[in-house]
């Protein structure tokens, strides 16, 4: 089974995927990653709103957005879903609460795929098997995806421009401190 998700391949607005190419590739990686993640904060917002609450909101708090950069070749890929249990780093001393979304969010494919109907084995005196319910499949992750990927596809566009302009800027005081460590 293929997982839920929007794939957009980067579409050459304006030769922009070139200009990115002149770019160092780790600059350029970065600049690609922000812009994707920025692009992609409408994907978030949806995944958020269709999330069931349930008794804690737990799950719809470990609602995120990570972009991961390539730097060795020069490219990003951003991801919407829920955040893995305990990535998160620990709480600063003396703070009284913790994340609790981070770390309870073990029930998200439950929620995506749900369960079939589900029984207790049965005990020694007892011969019947008690049912403990089923969860029906909500698929929240590819409701959001498919609600979500025109904004998205729009967005990109606009978002790669002002990456690219910020990545420019940034240019100079780049290629600077690789200098100064003896980098060309």
């Amino acid at each position: 089974m293929a997982r839920p998700g929007i794939t957009v391949e980067f579409p050459d607005f304006d030769g922009l995927a070139d200009k990115f190419r002149q770019l160092p590739r780790s600059l350029a990686s970065a600049a690609i990653g922000a812009g994707l993640k920025r692009a992609m904060k409408p994907a978030e917002d949806k995944l958020k709103e269709i999330t069931p609450v349930g008794p804690t909101g737990n799950l719809r708090r470990g609602v995120s957005n990570k972009a991961k950069r390539y730097t060795k070749t020069g490219t990003a890929v951003a991801i919407v879903g829920y955040r893995k249990p305990g990535t998160t780093k620990p709480p600063k001393s003396g703070t009284k609460r913790r994340n609790k979304a981070n770390d309870k969010t073990q029930h998200q494919f439950l929620v995506e795929y749900g369960t079939k109907e589900r029984f207790t084995k049965g005990g020694v005196l007892s011969k019947r098997k008690a049912r403990r319910g089923r969860m029906p499949a909500m698929h929240p992750v590819e409701q959001a995806s498919r609600a979500s990927e025109s904004q998205v596809k729009g967005l990109l566009e606009s978002e790669m421009k002002s990456a690219y302009e910020k990545a420019l800027k940034q240019l100079s005081r780049y290629m600077a401190a690789r200098a100064k460590k003896g980098r060309s």
